[in-house]
């Protein structure tokens, strides 16, 4: 009879889990997708992050604001990968059939906005992997500098000054048409 209580418990515990985490995946995954440029990569490392955050799933139920704590917990899964293999991105080429295509591109919006968005990303990517992350996380998914100091265990005063120097970065690039080598931020 114990075994019987246990197993729903457990189902329950699992029930509460998934409507407290759904509504954060998608974000999640464009946040993946953009820290590894490719669909599948994204897809591996969100299923990687849902594993990890599963066992304290009494913890992650009981937050005000679980997708924060997720963010956290993808982008060290995501560091934990790079750290394995040695190196930070993939060179997949924004024509590459895995690479998932922009909004932009897939719309009926004009061919000039598709081709500026594939500009722009070409721009972040080139930027320092710390400057790259902060503006993906404030300007791509709308993360608070708050909760990307929470995410990132950085103080809010180094984000907004990495923030700074991204955004500017990313304004020289796009004036000057330089997005082939790594600017030294």
């Amino acid at each position: 009879m114990t075994a019987v209580i246990k197993l729903w418990k457990n189902l329950r515990a699992g029930a509460a889990f998934e409507r407290c985490v759904r509504p954060h995946v998608p974000r999640l995954h464009r946040l993946a997708w953009r820290l590894t440029g490719s669909a599948a990569d994204a897809d591996d490392l969100l299923q990687e992050t849902l594993l990890r955050a599963y066992p304290k799933r009494a913890e992650v139920v009981d937050l005000d604001a679980p997708g924060p704590w997720l963010a956290r917990v993808l982008h060290n899964a995501w560091v934990d990968r790079w750290r394995r293999k040695g190196v930070m991105r993939h060179s997949e080429s924004l024509d590459d059939p895995d690479v998932e295509p922009t909004e932009a591109s897939t719309s009926d919006e004009p061919l000039l906005v598709a081709v500026e968005t594939a500009v722009l990303d070409r721009a972040i990517r080139a930027l320092p992997e710390h400057h790259q992350v902060v503006i993906l996380m404030h300007d791509g998914e709308g993360y608070t500098l708050q909760e990307i100091s929470r995410i990132l265990d950085v103080p809010v005063g180094t984000l907004k000054s990495r923030l700074h120097r991204a955004r500017e970065a990313l304004r020289e690039r796009m004036r000057n048409g330089t997005l082939s080598s790594r600017a030294a931020c």
